[in-house]
This record gives C-alpha cells, sequence and structure tokens, in this order.
C-alpha cells in the first residue's frame, strides 16, 4: 500500500494497457458533483440513495404488523410503489458494486473493473492522473 497525496492506491498487478481506460465508478455516501471527463464514461453511485428515497416516498407504516403488511401490499400494487421498487433496486445498485469490489472505504474511485481503487477523493482529474502514473511506472518496470 502506498500513500498518494493523501489518497490510497491499491493495485492488483495485471497487464492492463496505458490509458485503456473507458470507465470510471465514483462510490459516495453523499450526493457530490462529479465533472466528467472526455471520453471516459464516469458512472456514479450516491450510497446514501437508498435511504433518501425510502424517507422520501416509502409510506409511513403503522405500528401494527397486520395493518403494515396490508398497507405495504397495497402500496407495492400501485404505480407509485412500482416506482419506488426500481428506483430503490437502482439506489442499491452501488451497495452491491462496492460489494463485489470489496471495497472497504468511501469515497472511491475505481478504474479497470474494480483491480485500481483511490480511497479518500472524489476528484476525478487527480485520480486519473495518479492511475496513469502508476500504469507508465509498471510499463517502465517491464
Amino acid at each position: 500500500m502506498r500513500h498518494i497525496n493523501k489518497c490510497i492506491l491499491y493495485a492488483v498487478l495485471v497487464a492492463t494497457p496505458v490509458f485503456a481506460q473507458e470507465r470510471i465508478e465514483v462510490f459516495t455516501d453523499t450526493p457530490t458533483q462529479i465533472e466528467n471527463l472526455e471520453g471516459v464514461d464516469v458512472v456514479y453511485y450516491d450510497l446514501s440513495a437508498p435511504e433518501r428515497i425510502k424517507n422520501q416516498f416509502a409510506p409511513k407504516l403503522p405500528a401494527d404488523e397486520k395493518i403494515a403488511l396490508a398497507q405495504a401490499k397495497r402500496f407495492f400494487e400501485t404505480a407509485e410503489g412500482r416506482v419506488y421498487q426500481l428506483a430503490m433496486r437502482d439506489a442499491y445498485r452501488g451497495r452491491q458494486k462496492m460489494m463485489q469490489y470489496q471495497l472497504t472505504k468511501i469515497p472511491a474511485i475505481v478504474f479497470d473493473d474494480g483491480k485500481y481503487v483511490i480511497y479518500g477523493s472524489t476528484d476525478l482529474a487527480q485520480a486519473t492522473m495518479l492511475y496513469r502514473a502508476h500504469l507508465e511506472a509498471r510499463q517502465e518496470q517491464h
């Protein structure tokens, strides 16, 4: 593990062409404005989204379990309930990816399908510079 500008860069040594990165994934726990990079697909996951959606759209259910189940069932049969289910499914994709990549902290910027992770920043320009510098150093070693 090597500390770089208060970020941590993990690298799994896998043959990857320099600058072939076409997709970057950003994981945070707060809504964050992420800049776009030309020629790069940036996927942003706000891990706080499920809780926000739940608080904003889920019906308030009574304490009585039987009544609550009946109300929840009716809600999920409505158009609004179906929209809520789809929104929650989309909101949890970030948590699924986080587990897939075995991320340990957020914010995190992921390169190369989880092979490279920069923790502690959402600055794509800086993260891309660190990633490219790492790839160039690796190329020089070989």
